[in-house]
């Protein structure tokens, strides 16, 4: 038997004797305490509703020391008593207590902490239990006064806390199980087909390893379960000791003694409940990535659905389940995985501090990481099937991964130090930029890209410089191509270098730099493979060109203060925003769609966002990105444009264009309130709306549905040039729906007191303007509307 092998009481019971030893603390379940009163009727109550529903109920794990035939616990004690007493229970109401084979093998249970706990369980099977006034055990209110009442039974044993406590379960139980169907109960506890197993628990047998004292107390004496960290220590090792070969000593005396410092350094109330879920979190972090490396499932749907069944494991899963991912892994095996973990330890612990290996470097923070692995685990998320922490996982897996690869540079800290930093700013960005629709993205991450590439960590420059075929690496292929560019740029020259690394550093591009490329022409070079052959003009060439684009799209994005505070933001410049929306206007419809609505860009957003237009996807079936890239293009292109003064070229931009276009997109373009009350920035938030698009209506949309209230677009613009007029009080009505769309103007006059209402009517595509008697006019456009209520004013 093994911790992987389910068991019940009986079942053991079969095999060995069971004996509480003397070290071993009282019995605790049946304690007369309000704390333990409720413990105790819950985990009754559990059994009882386990065997009344046929509801299997796991009781974690039960293991100790086997000294010939005698199995003795080391944690279990508490559980492995009340299952005792729930048989003994069982056996008297049915009166099988002296039936040979049943009462052979219930005695087989004896305590060994006091003689008096000894003998009193010798007579709860030896001696027949008379019960007063000829009554039936079921009928009487308490079965422990009724075996006080017994000859056997010594006044003194009361004296003994187990013996109180036993006592005491057992009218616990009578309580409990009162007016159940006991035959069926015992038949269901001690049928021994395996698949028909109700209450059982996992048995784990430490081996005759001489188990001294010690370990009973430290274990024990805190009356706790044992916690998962501590059952796994246990399982983990005797499977140290059986697959790997090393004595178990040495790798558990380090996980108790100099490798938990560190881990106690997280922990902020010294709880040693949140210690263990720590150093657990590290160990079912580090098999998830080990998982998704080496896993054998294929295809989308069997490598998500299992990815996300480990990713969802509780600690007790993984602790009873890690021997078997032998079985679905491609040979490594899950014991040179624990070795791996056991080498970090080692490298990554001095005293109680984690070693720093790249001590202030921008890209990524070594502890943040570190205390990400041992504080998060995605059980929830997995359940939910979303949220999954991908990219931090692949990133965890990279840097530890390096400092396995390369631990023989650690001896000259500078080197390793800025390998380690090459590495992880290419990784950083990899795993940033490339989505994850679900499981086998993540798990395609790992195993093509970061375990890939591993063995070129240590000059991962060099080796994306040389690289040929760049397929089939993991991660987003444009985003890899983009990277091996730049790493043959950083190596061309230190000019390149610090132009990369500068862009790079922009906190909006975040690393994502593919349309520098791009507009500046390298990309096309670099897919020609011309980059190598370009002589020193050329070179200087693209250089020049790559650093005016940058200075151009750093104007427009990145970090910026906001007006009148101190705080910062990251986005687009604030100061120019709205007017190169309308500009861009100019060049084309740039609107991206989401949902039902359509956006003209925010700053963050998977779909709809600056960033996600300027990414390169070369895969894109419709080019919608790459067409809409092409018109910003155009406009950082245009021979108006001007970089030292952004806003005032972008408006004569407007200015010169508005004139040839005549759709949709005119009044957006010449009314620059439309677009501010789309993406206003007021008090250092940014508040953006969506637009909707339904047939010859544009509504400016208040929320993402119709049904909340917003504003049609073409009597809105006539709103915002009436509001300009001398003499005129406006009023914009907003209105839900779109169907009988009750959006409208309300204008009056101040000098003559006229009043009137405005409205779109779609079917017309006419305005409509009614005065205070009712008579209607129409109009065409927004000019004629504007023109004729003029004079009216």
């Amino acid at each position: 038997m093994d911790g992987n092998e389910r068991i019940t009481f009986w079942e053991l019971l079969d095999e060995k004797k069971i004996e509480i030893p003397v070290i071993q603390r009282d019995y605790a379940q049946g304690r007369d305490k309000d704390n333990v009163n409720d413990i105790r009727k819950n985990f009754l109550n559990s059994i009882k509703d386990a065997l009344k529903n046929e509801e299997p109920l796991d009781l974690n794990f039960v293991y100790g020391s086997t000294k010939g035939n005698t199995f003795i616990p080391i944690d279990g004690q508490q559980r492995l008593t009340t299952l005792y007493l729930t048989h003994v229970y069982l056996m008297l109401v049915l009166g099988k207590k002296f039936e040979k084979g049943s009462n052979k093998r219930i005695k087989k249970f004896t305590y060994e902490t006091r003689t008096t706990s000894r003998d009193f369980c010798k007579g709860l099977t030896n001696e027949t239990i008379v019960i007063r006034d000829d009554k039936k055990i079921t009928d009487v209110e308490s079965i422990s006064e009724e075996i006080k009442n017994n000859n056997w039974f010594s006044s003194s044993w009361l004296n003994d806390p187990t013996i109180k406590a036993m006592l005491n379960m057992l009218d616990s139980i009578h309580e409990i199980f009162k007016g159940e169907d006991y035959e069926d109960f015992f038949e269901k506890l001690t049928d021994d087909d395996e698949d028909s197993y109700i209450i059982y628990f996992y048995f784990l047998d430490l081996g005759e390893y001489n188990l001294g004292d010690s370990i009973y107390i430290k274990l024990n004496a805190r009356g706790k379960d044992l916690t998962n960290y501590e059952n796994f220590k246990a399982k983990l090792s005797k499977y140290i000791t059986d697959e790997i070969g090393t004595p178990k000593d040495d790798y558990i005396a380090k996980l108790d003694g100099e490798w938990s410092e560190v881990f106690w350094e997280f922990v902020k109330d010294n709880s040693t409940k949140l210690y263990d879920e720590k150093i657990m979190n590290f160990f079912t972090n580090f098999m998830i990535n080990e998982y998704a490396a080496y896993m054998t499932a294929s295809g989308r749907d069997p490598v998500r659905a299992e990815i996300r069944e480990v990713i969802g494991y509780s600690h007790l899963d993984f602790i009873n389940r890690f021997q078997g991912y032998n079985d679905k892994w491609d040979g490594h095996k899950i014991a040179d995985s624990f070795v791996k973990i056991f080498e970090l330890f080692d490298l990554m612990t001095s005293g109680k501090n984690q070693v720093i290996f790249a001590q202030g470097n921008k890209y990524f923070d070594e502890q943040a990481l570190f205390k990400w692995i041992i504080e998060n685990n995605d059980t929830e998320k997995a359940d939910n099937k979303s949220g999954i922490s991908y990219s931090t996982r692949i990133q965890a897996d990279a840097y530890l991964g390096f400092i396995i690869q390369n631990n023989s540079l650690i001896s000259t800290p500078d080197v390793f130090k800025e390998k380690l930093i090459d590495w992880m700013r290419v990784v950083m960005t990899l795993s940033r930029e490339t989505n994850y629709n679900g499981g086998d993205d993540y798990v395609r991450a790992i195993s093509k890209g970061v375990r890939k590439m591993l063995p070129e960590s240590g000059d991962i420059l060099t080796y994306l410089d040389k690289l040929t075929d760049r397929s089939g690496h993991g991660f987003d292929g444009d985003c890899f191509d983009e990277e091996c560019l730049k790493a043959k740029l950083i190596l061309r020259s230190p000019e390149w270098e610090k132009l990369v690394i500068a862009a790079e550093d922009n906190k909006y591009f975040n690393g994502q730099i593919g349309f520098l490329f791009e507009i500046s022409g390298i990309d096309k070079q670099f897919k020609n493979a011309c980059v190598d052959k370009w002589d020193a003009a050329t070179d200087q060439e693209y250089r020049s060109l790559f650093e005016k684009y940058f200075n151009i799209f750093s104007s427009i994005f990145g970090e910026f203060t906001i007006a009148g505070k101190n705080d910062k933001y990251v986005g687009i410049n604030r100061n120019i925003a709205n007017v190169l929306r309308r500009a861009l206007l100019c060049k084309g419809d740039y609107t991206l769609f989401h949902s039902s609505n359509s956006s003209f860009l925010i700053d963050n957003d998977r779909d709809i966002s600056w960033k996600r237009l300027l990414r390169i996807q070369s895969n894109e079936k419709n080019g919608t990105y790459q067409n809409r890239r092409k018109m910003f293009f155009s406009l950082i292109k245009d021979p108006l444009f001007d970089q030292n003064d952004i806003a005032d070229s972008l408006q004569k931009i407007c200015d010169r264009d508005v004139a040839g276009i005549t759709d949709w997109r005119k009044y957006f373009i010449t009314v620059p309130e439309i677009m501010d009350s789309l993406h206003k920035y007021t008090d250092g938030r940014a508040s953006e709306r969506y637009v909707r698009f339904e047939g010859k209506y544009i509504f400016l949309m208040g929320s993402t549905r119709l049904y909340g209230w917003n504003e049609e677009y073409y009597s809105y613009a006539l709103y915002c040039l009436l509001k300009k007029l001398p003499n005129a009080s406006v009023k914009y009505n907003q209105a839900k729906g779109w169907e009988d769309v009750d959006c409208h103007i309300e204008l009056t006059s101040s000098t003559n007191a006229g009043k009137w209402k405005i409205k779109y009517l779609r079917a017309k595509d006419k305005f409509s303007v009614i005065d205070a008697s009712g008579v209607q006019s129409l109009y065409s456009t927004v000019e004629d509307a504007k023109y004729a209520l003029e004079k009216l004013l």
